[in-house]
């Protein structure tokens, strides 16, 4: 891509800012998705990407624009109003068209974002497919799992185990899907962004598991009531009141 499109959208050259701030407001911007960019810096991506498409291909570029009357303008809209486009980074964007300008005809808009799309399993984490199943074939064990990334489990948990574990008819289990889908889609998001996910991971299996105990604590304490009522004799229907009256007076 042309310096046009990548290097002039920094507001500390217009602001005298000094060489650091420069550096440190394009970093941003290269893990900023392209929707939470200003219209301004999304004009020059878009601008960089055409430019480079048009360098790359100069003369299918311009057979496209002379054969089809308002063809470029079409595809810059369609290209900003994308929703798979819109959650690129600039780094990804940037990457992917290197790859797309490294085929033999010019690479459809489709084409281009599929490009752009980074590959997760480089980052080890699992296709949506992959993870929708990992979180429905371990929503009973889910302290015990091994997850494959914690974007899976993570996912999992803001949907809902018992959601995920109780989920009956088609209906349902297709609603959950999507809410699973979406949700793992922008915790993919934020570990390509950089992310670091362990963190609250860890500290939602660390309270997971207290919860735990104090389940099984309960639990028991519920078992040796139990004992103790069948012991004296007392039917376990009776309210709690009752029940602890007749357990006194029987001491």
């Amino acid at each position: 891509m042309t310096s046009a499109g990548w290097k002039n959208s920094d507001p500390a050259v217009a602001t005298g800012g000094n060489v650091a701030d420069m550096q440190q407001a394009r970093a941003d911007r290269q893990v900023q998705v392209f929707s939470q960019l200003s219209h301004e810096d999304q004009g020059r991506i878009i601008n960089g990407v055409f430019s480079g498409l048009k360098n790359a291909f100069p003369g299918q570029f311009l057979k496209y624009c002379d054969k089809i009357p308002g063809w470029e303008d079409h595809e810059r809209k369609r290209l900003l109003n994308d929703e798979d486009f819109r959650r690129l980074t600039a780094r990804q964007i940037k990457n992917g068209l290197t790859r797309a300008c490294k085929g033999e005809f010019l690479p459809s808009m489709g084409r281009l974002i599929q490009c752009c799309q980074p590959d997760l399993s480089e980052l080890g984490l699992p296709d949506t497919e992959q993870a929708w199943q990992e979180a429905c074939n371990h929503s009973h064990e889910v302290i015990q799992h091994r997850w494959s990334h914690e974007a899976v489990y993570l996912a999992g948990r803001r949907v809902g185990w018992h959601a995920i574990r109780s989920a009956g008819g088609d209906h349902q289990v297709q609603r959950l899907k999507k809410i699973f889908t979406d949700t793992y889609q922008q915790l993919v998001d934020d570990t390509i962004r950089g992310a670091d996910l362990r963190g609250e991971a860890i500290a939602a299996l660390t309270d997971m598991r207290r919860q735990s105990e104090e389940e099984k604590a309960i639990r028991y304490g519920h078992f040796l009531m139990g004992q103790e009522l069948d012991k004296q004799g007392i039917p376990r229907r009776m309210s709690g009141a009752e029940a602890l009256k007749r357990m006194k007076a029987g001491f």
